[in-house]
Order: C-alpha cells, then structure tokens, then sequence
C-alpha cells in the first residue's frame, strides 16, 4: 500500500515535508566520511582470503558497504515520502550502483591509470550511473512529487561530480601507506565528495515539488546569512496550494509601505501561484533571513487598491514597466510573527 504525501498544519498553513538542504548535505557527508575508509577497511581485511581475488573482494565489500550507507541515509532524509517497500528498492538501487562504479574504476587490469585519465573516467562512469540510478528512484517517486523526473539529472550531476572525489581518496595514499593514513585520506576525501554531492542534489531536491531550480537558489541565499547583500525588493513568499495543500515557496520582487509588501506578480497568465491566495490568504514572507507569517489579497485591475498599489511599486523601482493588467499581491504585515520549521 502507497502512502500520499502527509501535510502538515502550523496555524493553517500547509508545510511539505522535504529535507531541507542543511540536514541533507549533512547526512551525504556522514556517508561519505564513513563509507570511504569503511571500503578502505574492508579491502585490507579481504587481503588474506585469497591470492587471486584480494582486489576484487575489496572492492565488492567496499563499494557495498558505501552504497548501503548512502541509501540508508538517503531513505532516512525521505522517509515520509518513501513506502517501506520503496525505501527497500530505493537501498537496493543505490547499493547496485554504487558498486558498478567501484567494478567499473578500481578493478584490478583498469587500463586507465594517469590523473586526468582518472578523473574524466569518474565523471563519466558516475553521471551514466547516476543517471540510471536517477531514473530508478524517480519510479519511487512520481506518485508524491509532479516533477520526479528532474531527479536523474540531479542524480547524474550529483554522482558525476562527487565520485572523482572518492577514487582520489581511495588511491591516493597508495598500496604501501599504513591502514592509518589511507583511512584519514579515504574519510576526508569521502566526507568532501559526500558534501559535493548533498550539495548539488540537495540544492534541487526541492524542485520535485514544483519549485524551479533557480527559484531555489535565490531562496537559499535569502535565507544565509548574505541576504542583505541581495536587492532589498527581493523577498521570499510561501503559498499554499490549492489542491495539494502544501507549501510552495518563490522569491517575488517587493515594495514595502506602511507595514505592507506590494509583490508584482510577474507573467500572471503563466505564472498561477498567485491565484492560491484567494482560496488560502495566510502566507509567509522571507525577510532579513527570517520566515515570517502574512496575511494575503490580490488586487485585480479594477479593484480598490490597485491604483494605490501601482503608485507605491512605481515610486520604489519606477525603472519596472508595469502593463495595465498585471495584478498586484497586498502582504499585510502589521500582525505578522515568526514561522517555526
């Protein structure tokens, strides 16, 4: 049985349960770091079973060890959303994967063996990889999320660029280091190559839900600590829904007065996210780093207030051209209090 995506309430707003990206690059460099000189481990300990197959047992092991424990993480991070038979299948997958890269580049015979031979191997193998490996659990995940098939891609860049990391960690000390060295070397560079890969795929994590990429991006730097940097019209905004009763979030261009924000609701005819607010008018609104919440209208041309809207955008970016039918979103702030995650 399936479960559907769960929503919770704080007051009445919706809040869709994501991994935000801090705990998700956590968790992929906890991976990283623990996997690595897992491997490394595993494939000394191998070295005296056999005098035929002591490298291929290592990496067999190794690999293994790795992919499990980056599924398991990864199912940890997305378990609201996975069925227990699919947070199964999701391990699995990952685990498979995990160790065709490692047959694939540390095999014994590998032809490839220069820096720049091992490095375009890497990106190679891992963004093909990842990519199937993309495809696999976004099956997992297209009957909670509208956009799953942006996951291969992330997979496959997230993957492409963090398993050069490792192979370098792994082979770098050389067969004649101590076990002490190669399981320092082996669990930095994996803790590096994990944070690469929670980054990138954390980063776009949230736009299976909807949410364009570049919209992420900018919500994220709204949220650190370089908000101030960015414009002062540059506000973050949280819509609910209409039929999915979960929280979408977009940065949205501001003008602020009197204890309110005048969002320009830019491409209204392509753009609908403004039309949730006539059925649910409690937002949020990111400001000074801050998620806060907002009580919301839209203001049709027509409508009383919109004259008074389109003076007060014009006054603060008169540089804007704001056509005569754009429709205005009016944030009332004056009761407005801090959103807890």
């Amino acid at each position: 049985m399936r479960t559907t995506a769960p929503v919770t309430t704080t007051g009445t707003l919706a809040t869709d349960h994501l991994p935000h990206l801090r705990p998700w690059l956590l968790l992929s460099t906890v991976g990283g770091a623990v996997a690595a000189p897992g491997g490394v481990l595993l494939a000394r300990w191998s070295e005296p079973l056999t005098e035929t197959g002591t490298d291929w047992a290592g990496v067999l092991l190794g690999s293994l060890l790795a992919g499990t424990l980056l599924g398991l993480l990864q199912v940890r991070a997305l378990r609201t959303w996975l069925a227990p038979a699919d947070r199964a299948i999701w391990v699995a997958a990952t685990a498979a994967a995990t160790v065709l890269c490692g047959v694939l580049l540390l095999a014994p015979g590998h032809p490839v063996t220069a820096p720049l031979g091992i490095t375009l191997s890497a990106v190679a193998v891992g963004g093909a990889l990842g990519g199937v490996l993309g495809s696999l659990q976004a099956l997992r995940l297209t009957h909670v999320f509208h956009h799953a098939r942006r996951w291969p891609l992330a997979s496959a860049v997230g993957w492409g660029s963090a398993l050069p990391i490792a192979i370098y960690a792994v082979v770098a000390p050389g067969a004649d280091a101590g076990w002490p060295t190669q399981t320092l070397v082996a669990s930095a560079g994996g803790a590096l190559a994990g944070a690469t890969y929670g980054l990138l795929t954390g980063l776009l994590l949230p736009t299976l839900a909807g949410s364009r990429p570049v919209d992420r991006l900018v919500l994220w730097l709204l949220e650190s600590r370089w908000h101030d940097r960015l414009s002062v019209h540059l506000v973050g905004l949280g819509v609910v829904g209409r039929q999915s009763g979960l929280l979408h979030r977009l940065p949205v261009l501001a003008a602020s007065t009197h204890g309110r924000l005048v969002v320009l609701v830019s491409h209204p005819k392509s753009r609908t996210w403004w039309h949730n607010i006539d059925t649910e008018p409690d937002v949020e609104v990111l400001r000074g780093g801050v998620w806060l919440t907002a009580r919301a209208s839209v203001v049709r041309p027509g409508d009383q207030g919109w004259l008074e809207a389109y003076r007060v955008h014009c006054t603060s970016r008169p540089q804007v051209q704001v056509p005569p039918d754009t429709p205005w979103v009016v944030l009332d702030l004056r009761l407005t209090r801090r959103v807890d995650h």
